[in-house]
């Protein structure tokens, strides 16, 4: 599972399908970490339940086609499912993507029809080293330097960080530097 609140509710559609494609490729860098394959990807979005207005809560599940850990293909559904829960008008505070269904690599049972698992075929082989490649990019140059359709800097979906304590043991760049005279 992949979700955030919001700093700021938002009703657009624009902004929210920024926010799923945020989670989305988090959620299958993740689930490539540990080796497998997502038969199913389920979006929820929510407004604020703590202000007064009209509501929604609601989440949609889809099932792959076959199993994968590819994000742009489970980013097309996952997109296709928040278009089908987004109703205009409504303000929402939260997003997020869950991958369901989860299998291991190997072995695979492909499906009634299917003569070779997507992932050895030709085309299967160059989406998992494009990837692996985006994975190795982002673990070297920093989380989301390479990925579909970037979030902007300063989205109104994003968390607002302000009074967030450092992360000393974590975050290698907030490790305080002492200089010595």
């Amino acid at each position: 599972m992949c979700s955030r609140s919001f700093s700021k509710a938002t009703n657009s559609l624009a902004e929210l399908k920024e926010a799923i494609r945020f989670h989305c490729q988090i959620a299958c860098e993740k689930l490539r970490k540990q080796n497998s394959f997502a038969q199913a990807v389920l979006v929820t979005i929510r407004t604020n339940s703590n202000r007064f207005g009209p509501q929604h809560k609601e989440a949609r599940a889809y099932p792959l086609p076959q199993a994968t850990d590819d994000t742009a293909l489970i980013l097309k559904y996952a997109q296709e499912q928040l278009e089908l829960l987004h109703q205009p008008g409504l303000r929402y505070q939260k997003a997020g993507v869950m991958l369901l269904d989860l299998i291991p690599h190997h072995p695979m049972q492909l499906g009634l029809f299917q003569k070779e698992q997507a992932s050895i075929s030709e085309q299967g082989q160059k989406r998992r080293q494009l990837m692996q490649t985006m994975d190795q990019l982002n673990n070297k140059i920093g989380k989301q330097a390479v990925g579909f359709g970037l979030a902007r800097k300063e989205a109104n979906w994003q968390m607002k960080m302000a009074h967030r304590s450092p992360r000393y043991t974590t975050c290698w760049q907030e490790i305080p530097v002492v200089k010595a005279k």
